[in-house]
C-alpha cells in the first residue's frame, strides 16, 4: 500500500503550487525540502509575474502573504563602464490591482506557502534531502532518503535547476555529472538593506509602489556575457548579475568580479549609499528552453518549474516564478486525473504534457525558442551598448563646432566601432523576429 497519493520534491514556487492543488481537491500529498526552515535555501530574490497565484490561492493571495512590494514602474537599460542608457515605464494603472506582478523574497514566501498547503490539509517536511526516486518495473513508486524508502503513486519532482533527481534518471546531458555549460547562467544575488523611507524616496516609490529594473552589462571585457536586475523591496534592495557560464571558459574573470562591477557602477552605487549588505548568494539558472530535459514526465513521476527548465528571460524582464507555480498545478491536475482513473502509467502522465502544450508555458517557450541568439549575443552586450553611448555623447556635448544630423552621427559611430549597416540590420531582423 503507497503512503501518498504523490510526493513533492521541493517546497519552491512550483512544488508548493503542485501540493496545494493536491491537498485542495483531496489528495493525501507529502511535500518535502531540503532546506530547514523551508526557503532557507532558496536565494531567488525577484517578480512573481501574472495571476497564476490569483486563480489557485485567491484573488487576494497578495494581502496575507508576506510580498514586498507591486512592480508598478519597468526599467530597461544598457550599460557601458560609465554611461546608463534606458527605457523606463511607468503606467498608473499599475498602482492598483490587478497588478502586473509581485516583487518578493523566497526566504519569506516560501515559508508562507507550504503553510497554505498544510492549511489545505497536506503534508510538509522540512530539512530532508531526498536521495533519489525509487523504481520498481521502470515507474516511479516512492523516494528514498537514508535507505528508507516513502512510497506514492506519483512523485513530482521540483528540486530545482540542478535538479539532481532529474540528473540521476538521466534525463539531462551531463558532462562529469554537471550540467552542460551551454544549458545553464549563473545568478548572483545580494541584498542591501538600506530602510523603507530611504527607498521611498531614493526610488520615488510609496508603500503601494515598486520598481524593477534589468540591464545589459556591456562593459565586461572579452567574450564575457551578463545581464544585471534591480528591485525594490520594502526595506531592502535586490540586485545582482546573471552570467553566461559558457562565456566564461578560459577568461580571466571571475563571476564575483562582475557582480561587484555592478554594484559599483556610477548608476548603481548611488542608490545602495549607506546600505548594508545582509544576504549574498548565488544559483544555477535553467536556459535550452524545452530542450532542457529529453523528457518532464514518465511512469509515476513529473518535472516542474525549472527543474523542468521553466525559465524565460528576453532582456527585458526575467521570468521563473509563474512558470513554475503554472507547471505545478497543471502536473497537480494530472495526478488528480490518475488517481481517479487508478492508472500512474507514462499514458497516463502523457495528459501532464499535453496540459502544458495547452498553456501559455509551452506556447512562450515554442515562440521565443530562438531568443538565445538575441539575448546572447556578442554584439548586444559589447559593441552596441558602446555604440549608444557614443552617439548620444555627440548629440549631447556642445562645443564650437557645428552640431552634425543624427544620421551623420549614428553613422560616424557605427565607422569608428566597426560595426556595418549590414550587421546592424541582421541583428534588428533577428531581434524582431524573436523579441
Amino acid at each position: 500500500m503507497d503512503d501518498f497519493d504523490a510526493i513533492v520534491v521541493g517546497a519552491g514556487m512550483g512544488g508548493c503550487a503542485a501540493a496545494y492543488r493536491l491537498a485542495e481537491k483531496g489528495a493525501s500529498v507529502l511535500l518535502v525540502d531540503r532546506g530547514k526552515p523551508i526557503g532557507s535555501k532558496n536565494l531567488s530574490g525577484g517578480v512573481i509575474w501574472g495571476h497564476e497565484l490569483d486563480d489557485l490561492v485567491g484573488e487576494d493571495w497578495y494581502k496575507e502573504a508576506p510580498v514586498e512590494r507591486p512592480v508598478t514602474r519597468k526599467g530597461v537599460h544598457m550599460l557601458t563602464e560609465g554611461s546608463d542608457f534606458g527605457v523606463n515605464f511607468d503606467r498608473g494603472e499599475w498602482r492598483e490591482p490587478p497588478h502586473p506582478g509581485w516583487i518578493v523574497l523566497r526566504a519569506k514566501t516560501d515559508p508562507w506557502f507550504a503553510g497554505k498547503v498544510e492549511e489545505q490539509g497536506g503534508m510538509v517536511v522540512e530539512g530532508v534531502n531526498v536521495e533519489s526516486v525509487v523504481f520498481e518495473d521502470g515507474k516511479a513508486v516512492g523516494v528514498e532518503q537514508a535507505g528508507e524508502t516513502i512510497r506514492a503513486n506519483a512523485v513530482v519532482i521540483a528540486d530545482g535547476a540542478n535538479s539532481r533527481l532529474s540528473i540521476d534518471m538521466g534525463l539531462r546531458e551531463e558532462t562529469d555529472d554537471k550540467i552542460p555549460i551551454e544549458n545553464a547562467a549563473l545568478g548572483i544575488k545580494e541584498i542591501v538593506e538600506l530602510g523603507e523611507d530611504t527607498i521611498d524616496e531614493r526610488f520615488n516609490v510609496d508603500g503601494s509602489s515598486g520598481v524593477a529594473h534589468e540591464y545589459v552589462c556591456g562593459w565586461t571585457e572579452g567574450d564575457v556575457m551578463a545581464g544585471g536586475f534591480l528591485y525594490t523591496n520594502k526595506e531592502s534592495i535586490s540586485l545582482g548579475v546573471v552570467v553566461r557560464v559558457e562565456s566564461l571558459w578560459n577568461q580571466e574573470k571571475v563571476s564575483h568580479d562582475i557582480m561587484e562591477e555592478f554594484r559599483l557602477h556610477p548608476s548603481i552605487e548611488p542608490l545602495l549609499e549607506g546600505g548594508e549588505l545582509i544576504e549574498y548568494g548565488a544559483h544555477l539558472i535553467p536556459e535550452g528552453g524545452l530542450d532542457y530535459v529529453d523528457k518532464r514526465h514518465g511512469d509515476g513521476w513529473m518535472l516542474v518549474g525549472d527543474a523542468a527548465g521553466f525559465c524565460f528571460s528576453n532582456g527585458m524582464v526575467i521570468q521563473g516564478m509563474n512558470y513554475a507555480v503554472g507547471s505545478g498545478i497543471r502536473a497537480a491536475e494530472t495526478v488528480l486525473d490518475a488517481k481517479e482513473r487508478g492508472d500512474f502509467s507514462s499514458k497516463t502522465m502523457q495528459e501532464y504534457k499535453r496540459r502544458l502544450q495547452q498553456s501559455y508555458i509551452w506556447k512562450d517557450f515554442q515562440r521565443f525558442s530562438d531568443m538565445e541568439e538575441v539575448v546572447w549575443n556578442q554584439r548586444i552586450h559589447h559593441l552596441y551598448p558602446e555604440l549608444v553611448e557614443g552617439v548620444f555623447t555627440e548629440m549631447f556635448t556642445q562645443d564650437e563646432t557645428p552640431k552634425e544630423k543624427t544620421r551623420d552621427v549614428v553613422r560616424n559611430q557605427m565607422k569608428e566601432k566597426g560595426v556595418s549597416p549590414l550587421t546592424m540590420i541582421k541583428d534588428a531582423l533577428n531581434a524582431g523576429k524573436n523579441l
